[in-house]
């Protein structure tokens, strides 16, 4: 018995302009699985990388120390005018004045940790980076 249903088979080809075609390119490069990283890019990465973990480690031990510096100066201030007026140097005052100079002190800190959390990940490293370099400058 033959089917009284016809099949359609519809074909719809549509043309992007230059400037869709380049940007869905560079859409499906982004996310290709399998890309292969030049030899320069990749030296870039690991230099950058090497870099980025004593960094962000520097800024946040600087940030913990300027909350405790304004912690510190907040506390002096709400209450350092009475010591001023002749009333006496109060709890909050003194717990102000140390939380400043923790803060202080942890600022101080935050560039030898980070000198020595780069000497570490250089020290890593180093051998990849030397490896691409060499291999790069040969060429």
């Amino acid at each position: 018995m033959q089917d009284n249903n016809p099949t359609f088979n519809f074909n719809y080809n549509y043309t992007y302009s230059l400037k869709e075609t380049a940007e869905i390119e560079r859409i499906r490069d982004k996310y290709r699985l399998l890309r292969e990283e030049s030899d320069f890019e990749q030296l870039k990465k690991l230099d950058r990388a090497t870099c980025r973990r004593a960094r962000l480690t520097a800024f946040f031990i600087c940030l913990c120390a300027a909350v405790l510096i304004g912690v510190g100066i907040c506390l002096i201030c709400i209450r350092g005018g009475s010591a001023i007026l002749g009333k006496g140097i109060t709890r909050l005052t003194v717990t102000g004045i140390v939380l400043v100079i923790a803060g202080a002190i942890t600022a101080l800190m935050a560039y030898p940790i980070y000198k020595k959390i780069l000497r570490h990940d250089k020290r890593i490293a180093a051998p990849r980076i030397l490896a691409i370099s060499a291999k790069l400058l040969e060429k």
